[in-house]
């Protein structure tokens, strides 16, 4: 289990990421890539649990809008330091769609930044 900074201290990692060769059913507590949600949108609609959505900078928050209310967590991947979207996505998952689940930033996050994602 990868160990995690929740702003105030580390955690324990309980999601594990979906594998393509395993159906959703048989995971808990699993992560799915927005790339292979489609594929899989029907299996996914019959999971009776929460699940979580693993976006890139290039992922639209409108196109999964309709499934907040299924997803417990939501990765937002941070490809540099410099790049900022994964704010604005957090931003519109907040305030726009009133997710009020865990979001998580992954990649190239600095310290410095974690004031910026309270």
């Amino acid at each position: 289990m990868a160990t995690l900074i929740d702003l105030q201290q580390e955690i324990a990692d309980e999601w594990v990421q979906l594998r393509s060769d395993v159906p959703a059913a048989a995971q808990q507590r699993f992560i799915i890539a927005a790339s292979e949600f489609e594929q899989r949108r029907v299996e996914l609609e019959k999971y009776p649990a929460e699940f979580g959505l693993e976006l890139q900078t290039s992922d639209s928050v409108e196109d999964y809008s309709c499934c907040l209310h299924r997803l417990g967590i939501i990765l937002l991947n941070f490809p540099n330091f410099a790049d900022g979207r994964g704010f604005s996505q957090a931003s519109l998952l907040r305030g726009r769609y009133g997710y009020r689940g865990n979001i998580r930033a992954v990649g190239d996050v600095q310290r410095d930044q974690l004031s910026f994602m309270r």
